[in-house]
């Protein structure tokens, strides 16, 4: 029996040496319109809003976008809770749902011309949507929070105030603690949005998005608005108490966060220093205690990133960006070029966590598909699906930003297929 062991090391270069090389690359949207929003629920499905209505929709994790109708005329965020149930909004109160993964939108009324900047939903029935608004002939601004509990046949008003600059965004760790985000403050609520308080003043900033990791650990980027202007974040560890500055570039602004563990973030944003309004991708290792600028080609300015796990992301912007990560895997290929019978092995270990290995052996070649799926038959991540020669493989499979739970694992190659299940234990 001949084997060849081939070992392909994919690793990203982090923190080398002030930039990062960045596995960023371009995809085709199909418009030049200004995007504002990106959400994925999987690799392959996501939808991307922006402005005139624009909702984009891929099921094949944006190699191609397809336009989706909707009423709306103009949508700055987007939410699922699974691959059927969206939401969008927008400019002047504008809210649109779908229960088919967008076949169609429907119009819901939050009964406000408020802008809604950003939506949060913690599960089909219960949202939040945060925005303001800002009326340039009179000077008056204010922020508002929205809240449904019937997944948005009705909003109220759980917040709203004039005088206090607009909220950019909004994020609830679980159903009673949340945060949200813009202008110059950080808000908080303790009783799932019966009473939000102000946490913290940031007078000197301007806030764009907020992400916590856990209960005690969150995120808010943004800029600092004086002279010289320069990206920030800042990061709390005692649930929003305390808030420490993170300086970052001059002549950038942040727009975009998101975290695929307690370790691994990513922050986008404009580079205006060469004048030419230039994409900004910052990223974290360590937990946000220091960010890499990115290497990256000259892409149009982000406003918003998105992470299905923590090698494959999204992110888009102006004139139609939509730009891809790709994330370098470690994965290493035992090839034996005279397995006698199909065979799918149990994972090793298990339970696992975050990361485990797959073995399977095909006799004849051609195309194979490794799929992973959860206790209700959903389909969680693709690990294979390309031709392959007769030979015994193994491949790794990386839960980092898929709850513990049972899952099962499928193969199919020709006329053979099975089943096996494995157990994640955070």
């Amino acid at each position: 029996m001949k084997t060849v062991s081939i070992t392909i090391l994919l690793i990203a270069l982090f923190l080398i040496p002030i930039f990062a090389q960045s596995n960023w690359s371009a995809q085709n949207s199909g418009t030049n319109s200004s995007l504002d929003a990106v959400y994925f629920v999987d690799e392959n499905n996501g939808w991307v809003t922006g402005w005139g209505g624009i909702i984009l929709h891929t099921t094949n994790g944006g190699q191609t976008w397809g336009l989706q109708n909707t009423p709306a005329t103009s949508l700055i965020c987007v939410f699922f809770t699974d691959l059927q149930n969206g939401w969008a909004a927008g400019y002047s109160g504008e809210v649109v749902h779908t229960t088919n993964s967008g076949e169609t939108w429907t119009s819901q009324d939050i009964s406000t011309n408020d802008d809604i900047n950003k939506l949060f939903f913690i599960d089909d029935n219960t949202g939040y949507a945060a925005g303001g608004f800002f009326d340039f002939l009179s000077g008056s601004y204010g922020r508002a929070i929205y809240n449904t509990t019937d997944g948005g046949n009705n909003w109220n008003v759980q917040y709203d105030m004039t005088f206090q600059t607009e909220l950019n965004s909004i994020y609830f760790i679980d159903s009673n603690t949340g945060y949200a985000a813009g202008g110059t403050g950080i808000m908080k609520t303790t009783n799932g949005g019966s009473n939000w308080f102000v946490q913290q003043n940031l007078s000197s900033f301007g806030l764009k998005d907020i992400f916590f990791t856990n209960s005690n650990t969150g995120f808010v980027a943004g800029k600092y608005q004086g002279i010289p202007h320069y990206s920030v974040i800042f990061k709390t560890t005692d649930g929003g108490n305390n808030w420490n500055e993170i300086s970052l570039g001059t002549d950038e602004d942040l727009s975009g966060l998101y975290f695929t563990d307690e370790l691994n973030g990513w922050a986008v944003g404009v580079d205006y220093s060469s004048g030419n309004n230039l994409a900004l991708i910052y990223r974290t290792t360590d937990g946000g205690n220091n960010w890499v600028k990115q290497n990256i080609p000259s892409f149009n300015n982000l406003a918003s990133v998105f992470f299905i796990n923590g090698t494959k992301g999204w992110a888009v912007g102006e004139l139609g960006t939509i730009i891809t990560y790709d994330g370098q895997v470690p994965v290493e290929v035992t090839v034996d070029f005279s397995p006698t019978e199909f065979m799918l092995a149990q994972n090793y270990p298990n339970p696992f966590n975050p990361s485990t290995t797959i073995e399977y052996s095909i006799p004849e070649s051609g195309n194979v598909k490794l799929i992973v799926y959860n206790s209700l038959g959903e389909e969680v991540t693709v690990l294979k699906n390309d031709f392959e020669e007769a030979g015994s493989y193994k491949i790794n499979f990386y839960a980092q930003n898929v709850p513990s739970g049972i899952y099962f694992y499928k193969i199919e190659s020709g006329r053979y297929n099975d089943v096996k299940k494995m157990i994640l234990l955070k």
